[in-house]
């Protein structure tokens, strides 16, 4: 995992100072390369091919092709054997080196061949073009903006605002994209809380012609795949598990208990591979504790522990505010980044089960969605939501017309209230502008979480989380062949009687039904005690009240006192914090 950073124009004393804004993600080495038309940046975190010599910016023999990569290709070793039997020569043990030989060979066609996860940039310069691309789900982020025919890119946020200063480009919020934010708890690809930057989605490609500035995007092929069996789909995982173990660096695994990691644990264990795992036990979650160590005792697996309360949350706080450039309204950053932060004392990667509750329905709210396949998308305002969202009298009464857009099949509108962070302390423009969103892919209603909060609010979190600490987390379940075929057969099992029935029968053939046919809860924090006991948020959520109020980015008068707001909509604390910090840092 890295940090890669680009910008058109010879722009070298820039870059340097802009790649330093994220200099955590790659602690092993640094540099930056120009030809006077394309400047490319890297950090790097070295996990495959630790000899110097795969250090980036790389170019290829003859310097046509130069690449700043981002990520791992689990399936690299097979593509250089490929290639090798084309007639190209590998002379590093690197799988970026593979990715320019793959262009070489294939262009842009080189997506469909890759198993891993990646955003990447690859500077051809014979063709004077920089060819941006990103994953199949989205886990490893990047950012452009443009000023004139100047484009510059990074992994993150404030790389791009800092080289937007640079050149003189304009830094202001995106108020559209902040009402989406207030609604969903988080601003979606492609935009961003300011308006000048944009996000790449999954799944694209964009090229951009260096002289001019012009750019072409386009989204690349999903895999097709046909429905598979419950035994098939669960030997994919076995094999996919393995392959994302590849590295010359040891490889752990984030463990909680739920199905997703002890699906995990379970395949490795019984394949005698052994791996260290990483637990918190979080405060007043006593429950946690005692399913993790049965199901460690149970697969025998090592897990190394921590508790996270009060004093471990006000010991980091301070830190990750001061970094963030990109906000969200999951509280569970916090403690994902306190234990990144221990892992990363004992190894540079870990297995994540994120992708699990996405793909293969594992909500309270899936089930009911699931009853709406095939229902229309009802992306524009219906009477029940002016009824909700634009009568006094109806304000409040979420329950209710949670029941209400689910009796009339209102997919959007039922998803939106269920996970929007301010339910009825949104506007009616706030309401309009999310459900237009969710309305613009054209998703199932059981596709919904995967198309939306998935790539825009876990994923964020994980490599927020993660790269802060300089590790890297890979998820096996986001593989594309996995996310394929689970996009292929989960319609035959509609409408569901439980929550993640696939999974949880998988693991039912490691585990004892008792541990597996259980209620768990995340890691998000109790947002009450948080904020009665942390000598932090009351004061900052003061600060962040007068801060977005003077800049109206927030409207004060539909707030009610901090208490009754962090009891009734708890997500919106976290939400307003981090919102105010993202701001703040980037100097709005």
């Amino acid at each position: 995992m890295c940090g890669i950073i680009g910008i058109t124009g010879a722009h070298e004393g820039l870059i340097r100072e802009a790649a330093k804004t994220f200099a955590y993600r790659g602690p092993d080495f640094s540099a930056v390369v120009s030809d006077g038309r394309v400047t490319l940046g890297h950090n790097r975190l070295s996990i495959i091919g630790l000899d110097p010599h795969a250090n980036q910016p790389m170019a290829n023999a003859d310097d046509t092709l130069r690449i700043v990569f981002n990520g791992e290709i689990y399936n690299y070793k097979e593509l250089r054997q490929e290639l090798e039997s084309l007639g190209h020569f590998c002379v590093t043990a690197s799988d970026t080196e593979v990715l320019l030989h793959a262009y070489k060979a294939w262009g842009n066609a080189m997506v469909g061949r890759l198993r891993g996860m990646y955003a990447l940039a690859l500077y051809d310069r014979s063709a004077g073009a920089l060819v941006l691309m990103t994953d199949y789900a989205n886990m490893k982020p990047l950012f452009y903006a443009q000023v004139g025919s100047v484009f510059m890119f990074a992994s993150e946020l404030k790389g791009v605002i800092a080289m937007l200063r640079g050149v003189g480009g304009k830094i202001a919020a995106d108020e559209e994209a902040l009402d989406i934010y207030w609604a969903l708890g988080y601003v979606p690809v492609p935009r961003t809380i300011f308006h000048a930057v944009r996000r790449m989605p999954r799944r694209t490609v964009l090229t951009v012609d260096v002289a001019t500035g012009i750019c072409t995007e386009h989204e690349y092929e999903k895999l097709s795949t046909h429905a598979l069996t419950v035994e098939e789909l669960q030997a994919l995982i076995e094999r996919k598990v393995q392959s994302h173990l590849v590295a010359d660096v040891p490889v752990g695994l984030f463990f909680s208990g739920g199905t997703d990691s002890s699906l995990i644990a379970s395949i490795l264990t019984a394949r005698n591979i052994r791996i260290e795992a990483f637990s918190l036990e979080l405060m007043a979650r006593p429950e946690d504790k005692a399913y993790f160590n049965a199901i460690a005792k149970h697969v025998a697996l090592s897990i190394r522990k921590r508790y996270f309360g009060i004093k471990e949350f006000d010991e980091i706080y301070p830190t990750v505010v001061a970094q963030i450039d990109e906000p969200f309204s999951d509280s569970s950053l916090f403690p994902m980044y306190f234990l990144s932060r221990m892992a990363a004392e004992h190894v540079k990667v870990v297995l994540t089960g994120d992708g699990g509750d996405e793909y293969f329905l594992g909500y309270p709210r899936s089930l009911v969605l699931s009853r709406m396949v095939g229902a229309p998308l009802d992306a524009e305002m219906t009477i029940l939501d002016y009824l909700y969202i634009g009568t006094p009298r109806f304000r409040g009464k979420v329950r209710l017309f949670e029941k209400l857009f689910s009796f009339f099949r209102k997919p959007l509108s039922y998803y939106l209230l269920t996970v929007s962070p301010t339910k009825d302390l949104m506007r009616p423009r706030q309401w309009r502008h999310a459900k237009r969103t969710l309305g613009s892919r054209n998703a199932s209603p059981t596709s919904l979480d995967a198309e939306f909060y998935l790539e825009n609010g876990i994923l964020r979190k994980v490599d927020i989380a993660t790269m802060y600490s300089s590790l890297e987390a890979r998820m096996p379940l986001l593989d594309p062949e996995i996310v394929a075929a689970a996009e292929a057969g989960m319609p035959a099992l509609l409408p569901l009687q439980s929550k993640k029935p696939l999974l949880k029968r998988m693991l039912a053939t490691y585990l004892p039904s008792s541990l597996v046919y259980r209620g768990k809860r995340g890691f998000g924090l109790d947002a009450p005690v948080f904020f009665a006991a942390s000598r932090y948020l009351e004061r900052d959520y003061k600060s962040a009240l007068a801060y977005l109020g003077e800049k109206r980015l927030i409207d004060l008068r539909r707030l009610p006192e901090a208490t009754t707001l962090v009891r009734r909509r708890p997500s919106m604390l976290w939400q307003t914090l981090l919102l105010y910090h993202s701001l703040k840092n980037a100097g709005i």
